[in-house]
Order: C-alpha cells, then structure tokens, then sequence
C-alpha cells in the first residue's frame, strides 16, 4: 500500500513520462520510471509497464497535439 506521501513522489515521477519531448523519451521514460519505482512498489512497475501501449499512445501524434491529448484524457482515479 502507499500512503500519502509516497503517493506524491509516485505521482510526480510519473509525470515525468509525460514531459519528455520525444516519443522515443516518452517510452524510454516510462521504462526508467518503472524501474525506479520498482524496487519500492513493485505492484506500481507492474501497472506502469502493462499498459504502457495506452499510456503512451498520445506520443503517436504530432507533439503540438500532445497538450490537447493529455488534457482531454485526465484520469481520475
């Protein structure tokens, strides 16, 4: 389980996927997050690297779009 502050940290470093300025970064990113966070929260890697494919996918458009995507596209979970 994670609590309240870790959650944050988690949080933030994977919103760090969604900065990157390439699609290549993109998915790159999202593979280094993983691991960092795995060793902690091994349940979070597993999640992240699962559906990676659907929380990548914004990056198959051209970047101007990305912005639009990703606010139109929010999870509230």
């Amino acid at each position: 389980m994670i609590d309240r502050d870790s959650g944050e940290m988690v949080a933030a470093t994977i919103r760090t996927i969604f900065t990157q300025p390439t699609a290549g970064l993109v998915r790159s990113q999202l593979d280094t997050v993983a691991d960092m966070l795995g060793t902690q929260f091994p349940k979070v890697k597993a999640m992240l690297l699962e559906a990676k494919e659907d929380l990548t996918a914004f990056a198959d458009f051209p970047p101007r779009h990305w912005r639009k995507i990703q606010s139109t596209n929010r999870w509230n979970g």
